[in-house]
């Protein structure tokens, strides 16, 4: 472990992380490059923050998976236009990992560092240049009202969104015939006055 991370994984949580990053390591530097495998061991110690840790139980295998997909999943490692790529299914076979599970922890890692993709404080330096420029802004972050997929429309598009609904979508059963037609006195009680 280099003397950075001595300071910064707590003691009680070095093992699993040298346990992790036993297999991490390799594989970055075997399938990746060594700026995957710098970004996968800041993202392995702040999880090893956490109180209480999630990576202090289940299969270290599983974890060190979640970790690469999480980290991969920020910066676009399954989109076959990236350097260096390596598709989800393939990143998971070569950890024999499933693609279920790493995908599961990897949502848990990246809820708990509060990421998603395009995120600058966890991508990788040689793309920081390439977020657009809403993504290193308060705009880019989650918006709880909104869809995920708009996330990174969101981020890409700065504040031109904001006038989109930060509604929840109707449940499907809730049908639209209900939602369309006017107010009367059984939505109001009988009271309409104050309405007009």
């Amino acid at each position: 472990m280099n003397n950075t991370n001595k300071k910064t994984v707590p003691e009680k949580m070095r093992e699993r992380f040298e346990a992790i990053m036993g297999i991490v390591d390799p594989f970055c530097q075997r399938h990746l490059n060594a700026e995957y495998a710098a970004l996968c061991r800041r993202m392995a110690a702040a999880m090893c923050r956490k109180r209480p840790s999630p990576l202090s139980s289940g299969a270290t295998q599983v974890w060190a998976c979640a970790i690469v997909y999480a980290a991969g999943k920020v910066n676009f490692l399954f989109d076959n236009n990236q350097k260096p790529h390596l598709s989800a299914s393939d990143l998971c076979r070569l950890m024999e990992v499933s693609q279920a599970s790493a995908s599961a922890k990897s949502g848990r890692i990246l809820g708990a560092l509060d990421s998603m993709p395009l995120d600058p404080r966890w991508s990788l330096p040689s793309r920081l240049d390439d977020n657009p420029p809403g993504a290193h802004s308060a705009s880019s972050r989650p918006d709880p009202m909104i869809g995920s997929d708009q996330h990174v429309n969101r981020a890409a598009h700065g504040d031109a969104l904001d006038g989109v609904s930060r509604r929840p979508p109707l449940p499907p059963s809730a049908g639209t015939a209900r939602a369309a037609r006017p107010l009367d006195s059984q939505d109001c009680d009988g009271d309409l006055s104050g309405l007009g």
